[in-house]
């Protein structure tokens, strides 16, 4: 939340109140994300593929921060 904050500008108060809204989403989506890959691919392949997409969302993270 601290990074959100400091790199929304002018704006911490829409930051912090988009900041939950966005996790929400995001936990709520991932089991259904996980039962999608487990059709498509099978449930040991998909539970193998969650930790590659968990480290490329790692990476966008950290391509994306701004540097102070």
């Amino acid at each position: 939340m601290a990074g959100v904050i400091a790199a929304s500008g002018d704006r911490p108060d829409l930051a912090a109140a988009a900041s939950p809204v966005w996790a929400g989403m995001a936990m709520g989506a991932g089991p259904f994300a996980l039962g999608a890959l487990a059709d498509g691919f099978g449930t040991h392949t998909a539970f193998l593929i969650v930790p590659a997409l968990v480290a490329v969302a790692v990476g966008g993270v950290l391509s994306a921060r701004t540097r102070a």
